[in-house]
């Protein structure tokens, strides 16, 4: 097996604190989300292979349109949990026992 870095993006916040009616990964800056932004510094690492996006819940299938295939890194888009604990919980069981090793 040919060990690959996975960099998660835990994008799972809600904005409660700016007040905002959308996530803040949604609002964009020079024409782009902080999503897309912080994706394509992800895709363009050397350091990094596999990409995983862990989203507010209710909102993977927007954030799926959303990235697409623009990256080719980018391999999961999962809901996270209610905290970052619990989301980052989900990202580990999604890559399974295999990749972690």
């Amino acid at each position: 097996m040919q060990l690959r870095t996975v960099g998660v993006i835990l994008a799972g916040g809600v904005g409660a604190r700016l007040g905002l009616s959308v996530p803040k990964q949604m609002v964009k800056v020079a024409g782009k989300t902080i999503l897309e932004h912080t994706v394509s510094i992800f895709e363009n690492s050397s350091y990094i292979d596999e990409v995983v996006v862990m989203i507010t819940p209710g909102w993977s299938e927007h954030v799926d349109t959303l990235l697409g295939n623009k990256f080719s890194k980018l391999t999961k888009i999962l809901e996270g949990g209610a905290t970052r604990n619990e989301t980052t919980r989900r990202v580990l069981d999604s890559l399974g026992p295999d990749d972690l090793n």
